[in-house]
């Protein structure tokens, strides 16, 4: 459904914090700022893809609407709730290291949605985006172009077998092509490349995480369907729940089995609450990378063993999901060394997932959207100025 059909009313319209869950990869994958206007006067969808900021930790969100309310235009953005949760400062930065701008602060404020990891951020556009001379606070945000949202994801298995691009603000990767062995060592994708070896066992390697504040992307395909379960206590099954959700889940595929994407990747440490996309492919230029075989995400065979360098295909329309979790640390987040380095990252057992958006999740997205400034001051959007977006597979 597209938001920024009401701007007449109000609306023109993951990952996670250092601490838990995981972002994209691999280095070569970015998504700059792409300065250019298309014919309608907007910025790229993809410019929304921001990174979110707090007291507390670093993750991504979609600006998905804007509002002006007297000389204040204000920001809708989405993200995962464990990204927001217990801040009380929470600022959004468009570009990579925020070239183009840093908005909010202490006037955000935010909302979880039940007990799905999902939340809506509303941030003051309180200044002039920095990076674009001349331009206005209420010029940026006349520009800024959002995706649409999914109609009829009534059930997770409506998305199994969907290719899709997640985007994000998290560590990243690079391609390891060593032959097999010890579990650190096998190829995949590992953090960096800088590495050390442990002491008595020199192919027992760890990986430095690194997050950058650059933006990537990677391509993957939705696998199926998980239970989320997070208590207070995750000892104590008495503990009040903190989420509890059917998650949609996707993996790092074996080259030889399944047939790699081009651009298939794994999340890190900072891209929670960043999008997934499908629909609508459009090209980035990636650099040169060395990369297993894989095909092109609409099915057509594209044999890769080296990226050469050049425009790689992604999506970046169509709003689905919201990246919550990952387990790209292979046996979970204690493989870690005393100097904080960390395992090789990921084997192919490497997962992500995130919540999908269904009907009932969209409504209550586009609620609180319409509630900016704050909570119950504002009229909330009719219905009628809604566009459904069908969704469509890649090869339709």
């Amino acid at each position: 459904m597209r938001m920024q059909s009401c701007v007449v009313l109000a609306l023109v319209g993951l990952a996670a914090s250092t601490s838990g869950v995981f972002a994209t990869g691999p280095d070569q994958q970015r998504l700059p700022w792409r300065p250019g206007l298309d014919g309608n006067g907007k910025y790229s969808r993809l410019n929304s893809v921001v990174q979110v900021s707090t007291n507390t930790g670093l993750g991504t969100g979609t600006v998905i609407g804007t509002r002006q309310v007297g000389n204040d235009h204000w920001l809708c953005v989405l993200t995962a709730d464990h990204v927001v949760r217990g801040s009380n400062n929470i600022q959004v930065s468009f570009g990579d290291n925020g070239a183009i701008g840093t908005f909010g602060g202490a006037d955000s404020w935010h909302i979880q949605r039940g007990q799905d990891d999902m939340a809506v951020v509303a941030v003051r556009l309180n200044a002039a985006p920095a990076g674009l001379p001349g331009v206005t606070a209420a010029q940026f945000a006349g520009r800024l172009s959002f995706p649409s949202f999914i109609s009829g994801l009534n059930s997770p298995s409506d998305v199994f077998g969907e290719t899709f691009t997640q985007a994000g603000y998290g560590g990243y990767g690079n391609w390891d092509t060593r032959p097999n062995g010890p579990v650190e060592v096998r190829p995949g994708i590992r953090t960096t490349t800088a590495s050390i070896a442990i002491p008595g066992d020199p192919n027992n390697r760890r990986y430095f995480p690194h997050i950058d504040n650059n933006k990537r992307f990677q391509n993957n395909r939705v696998e199926r369907s998980r239970q989320i379960l997070q208590r207070v206590d995750p000892n104590d099954p008495t503990s009040a729940i903190i989420y509890n959700y059917t998650a949609i889940e996707f993996d790092l595929d074996v080259p030889q089995a399944a047939g790699l994407l081009a651009g298939e990747g794994i999340s890190y440490a900072g891209d929670s609450g960043g999008p997934y996309f499908y629909n609508s492919l459009t090209t980035q230029f990636v650099g040169a990378m060395a990369r297993p075989d894989g095909v092109w995400p609409d099915g057509t065979a594209r044999p890769v063993p080296d990226w050469a360098a050049g425009d790689m295909q992604l999506l970046d329309d169509v709003l689905f999901a919201v990246h919550t979790f990952g387990n790209t640390i292979p046996g979970g987040g204690g493989n870690v060394a005393p100097n904080g380095s960390t395992f090789f990252n990921p084997v192919w057992t490497s997962f992500g997932g995130g919540v999908p958006l269904t009907p009932a999740r969209v409504a209550w997205i586009q609620d609180w959207c319409s509630r900016i400034p704050a909570p119950g001051t504002a009229i909330l959007l009719g219905v009628g100025c809604l566009l459904g977006v069908k969704r469509r597979r890649l090869n339709a």
